[in-house]
């Protein structure tokens, strides 16, 4: 009996200790603001130095009461710990979404649409499991895949949207083109009418028109 209620007061201690550590309260503050680099390195010391201090009060009581209460005391330091990760990883998601944006913008002139986006998602996607990497605390193995599958769909979100608007502007460039490689010639057939004026019109809107659909399919065929 005292030594369960001993080392539940160590381990309560230690949470307020934890609670009101300046090195954590600073941590906890930075991360709420932008992504912290070596955060899982920097909070699994934090916590490692807790439980040691825990582990150093309690040693004299009995093994399993004392081991019992130092899991409880690691279930509350994760919890406590949790938001300041899931933050983390919410401002890794938007750095890494944003860069991607960057980067394709820049890749599509250099590349075609379709090699673009399947290198720019495969890279980005590799800085997001680095990122994760780094922000792994040592005392859980915490799944990051829920963020990183949205931040897939939010790729391919972007990529469907920048291809939709390379079509738009595609099919009004084509259209231009289309109007301007038809009116001075039919104008000129309209001169001179005859009975094979309607037909030449009619050729040429189906040459001109093949023209423009084959130009599009081409890059259709990039994406």
């Amino acid at each position: 009996m005292v030594a369960t209620v001993r080392c539940e007061e160590i381990g309560n201690e230690k949470v307020t200790s934890f609670i009101a550590d300046e090195e954590w309260q600073q941590f906890e503050e930075a991360v709420q603001h932008d992504f912290v680099t070596g955060f899982g390195k920097k909070l699994s010391s934090l916590l490692d130095r807790c439980l040691s201090e825990y582990d150093m009060e309690a040693i004299y009581f009995d093994e399993g009461v004392r081991s019992s209460k130092r899991q409880q005391l690691e279930s509350k330091l994760l919890q406590l710990v949790n938001p300041a990760y899931q933050s983390l990883l919410g401002h890794l998601h938007t750095r890494t979404l944003e860069a991607f944006k960057e980067y394709f913008g820049k890749a599509l002139e250099k590349e075609g649409f379709a090699v673009a986006a399947c290198n720019c998602t495969e890279t980005f996607l590799e800085k997001f499991d680095r990122g994760s990497e780094d922000a792994a605390i040592q005392q859980v193995n915490w799944d990051t895949s829920k963020v990183r599958d949205k931040l897939r769909r939010d790729i391919e979100a972007h990529v469907a949207s920048v291809r939709a608007a390379k079509l738009s502007e595609l099919c009004a460039k084509y259209e231009a083109q289309l109007t301007k490689a038809l009116v001075e010639p039919v104008e000129s057939l309209l001169d001179s009418a005859s009975e094979d004026t309607w037909p030449a019109i009619r050729k040429l809107l189906q040459r001109e028109t093949k023209t423009a659909v084959l130009a599009g399919e081409a890059w259709k065929e990039c994406c």
